[in-house]
């Protein structure tokens, strides 16, 4: 089957700034908190994504390095704005949709044959599948580090508190309160429980 005309296709459309436009509002719209993000970040991820995709389409259908650090940003920069991933895979997917559905309008007035059509789009949800693994785990990645920094920086708070050092209390804790402080091996099975008994902070 000739590739051709809808590699053509989707290297036309991939160019056009009014089809990215509204594929950066199809993502933003789908998802509020997407929406929240400044437009131009969207818009960069996008642009990124797309000439991915088409870099894979016109090789061996496999993401190559650019596409999958495209994807390993979106993840990470989504996780470190606080976006669950649910939200910004709502927000891809809508760009995906608009885009496929834009690939098959613009093929069929260009009388590109059904087949290459269907071959093609089979070949861009493959290659997105891709994406979104990496996606969904750059995210994770990045929540984890997250995570591990922030319990990091509560215990050397409590750390430089028990040594009397001076330092702005940060939440959990109440800068106004007083606190005891039990200490016992972690395996410690008769250990003081993980959330303190009511009474326990003495004001």
């Amino acid at each position: 089957m000739d590739r051709g005309p809808f590699l053509d296709l989707v290297a036309e459309l991939s160019g056009d700034p009014a089809l990215l436009e509204a594929t950066v509002a199809a993502a933003r719209g789908s998802s509020p908190v997407v929406a929240e993000l400044p437009e131009e970040e969207t818009r960069r991820h996008t642009r990124a994504l797309t000439d991915g995709v088409l870099a894979a389409l016109r090789h061996d259908g496999e993401p190559g390095p650019g596409a999958l650090a495209a994807a390993e940003a979106l993840g990470s920069d989504r996780a470190r704005q606080g976006v669950p991933v649910a939200d910004f895979l709502d927000g891809f997917q809508a760009g995906r949709t608009f885009l496929v559905h834009a690939l098959i309008a613009a093929g069929r007035a260009r009388g590109v044959p059904a087949d290459a059509l269907l071959e093609g789009v089979t070949r861009i949800d493959a290659v997105t599948t891709v994406l979104i693994q990496r996606m969904v785990h750059a995210h994770r990645v990045a929540e984890l580090e997250l995570a591990r920094t922030a319990r990091e920086s509560h215990q050397q708070m409590l750390r430089q508190l028990l040594h009397g050092e001076p330092v702005p209390v940060t939440e959990p804790l109440d800068p106004d309160a007083a606190y005891h402080c039990v200490v016992s091996g972690v395996a410690d099975p008769a250990g003081p429980p993980r959330r303190p008994p009511p009474g326990w902070r003495a004001s």
